[in-house]
Order: C-alpha cells, then sequence, then structure tokens
C-alpha cells in the first residue's frame, strides 16, 4: 500500500479550460478566485506544474447519452477524462489580483482518480 504522501505525489492541479495540444506553449488570464488559488499554490510548491482539461460543456449532448461515456470521476466534476500536462514558464501579477500566465504543454494524461482539495479539482 502507497502512504499517503506517495499518493498525493500522483495529484496534480487541474484547470478546466480549452482543448491544448502537446509541444504548444499557452498564454492564460486567471482571474478566477479558485484558479487563481490554484496558480499561487504551483508557484509556491516550486514544481510550476499543473493540468489542463477541456470541459465537458463543449459537448452539449453529453447528458444524453446512454452509454458510460461521460460518466467517469472526471466528468462528474465537470471535465474530460483527458487532458495535458502544462509547466508555468513566466507569470504576471496584475494589480485587480488577476495573473497572466504563459505555459508550455508537456504531455498528455489521463484522469484515473479525483479529489478535490482546497476548492480545486486534482
Amino acid at each position: 500500500q502507497p502512504e499517503v504522501d506517495d499518493m498525493e505525489d500522483n495529484f496534480l492541479p487541474i484547470f478546466v479550460c480549452n482543448c491544448i495540444f502537446p509541444g504548444t506553449a499557452v498564454r492564460y488570464l486567471i482571474f478566477e478566485p479558485r484558479y487563481v488559488l490554484m496558480v499561487r499554490n504551483v508557484l509556491k510548491t516550486g514544481s510550476r506544474e499543473f493540468g489542463v482539461c477541456m470541459s465537458l460543456e463543449s459537448f452539449p449532448d453529453r447528458y444524453n447519452c446512454e452509454n458510460e461515456l461521460f460518466n467517469s470521476d472526471a466528468n462528474k466534476m465537470g471535465c474530460c477524462d483527458y487532458g495535458c500536462l502544462v509547466r508555468l514558464v513566466k507569470h504576471q501579477d496584475l494589480p485587480d489580483g488577476r495573473i497572466v500566465i504563459y505555459v508550455n504543454v508537456i504531455s498528455r494524461f489521463l484522469i484515473t482518480e479525483v479529489s478535490t482539495h482546497s476548492e480545486s479539482m486534482v
């Protein structure tokens, strides 16, 4: 059985937003309080990495599916099962509390387990 600390190493903060692809660079304006907190925590830990997953709002028929296509834990939290690992390379704090971030998209991942921590999905 893995220790709790070991398990937390496998959890990644998730920013539910749009579709991105490995090998690209993306700029985001972070304004929602839970994501501002997430970015601040990512900067504080020094890892500078988090996940980006596409919102299920992009799939209007998701609730009409009779199969289990949109029935995973990630889907219940409002995002797709797959996402991309990003590394924050630059940020700018704005006077009104918003943050502009620049990330490099590293690789894809599959969400296998969902938890919540400090109002952020991980």
